[in-house]
């Protein structure tokens, strides 16, 4: 069944990408394209896909902030759960640095640091 549906999906984002291109879509609609496929991707345990369609959204220009922040959250998520603690914890701080009231991504981010064995810099962040 994920076969199927990675298919579709990434028919989806090629005509994202054409339409992108042509301009009739702009930056934070291609994101959420790239999102959407993140998502299935990692249901069905395609973290490579994952991560390249988390890093494809990330690098699109005008993107708002608070999609931005959601998008280092995820990819923290991501690194957190393949125990990349330190390149979670990156993900988390950018996040934060987009969007400095984001209680869950306080949390994430203390416990990343937690894992990499640095509490301090957990309990200061």
């Amino acid at each position: 069944p994920w076969g199927a549906a990675m298919r579709m999906m990434n028919k989806a984002v090629e005509n994202g990408e054409a339409a992108f291109r042509r301009k009739d879509i702009d930056s934070e609609a291609l994101a959420e394209l790239y999102r959407q496929r993140f998502l299935l991707a990692t249901r069905a345990g395609d973290r490579l896909r994952a991560q390249a369609d988390l890093e494809a959204a990330l690098a699109l220009e005008g993107v708002a902030p608070e999609v931005r922040a959601r998008l280092h959250r995820e990819r923290g998520h991501l690194l957190f759960r393949g125990g990349l603690y330190h390149a979670a914890a990156d993900a988390f701080e950018r996040a934060l640095a987009l969007t400095p009231g984001d209680a869950e991504a306080w949390r994430w981010h203390a416990e990343a640091m937690l894992r990499c064995r640095k509490p301090h810099r957990a309990s200061t962040s």
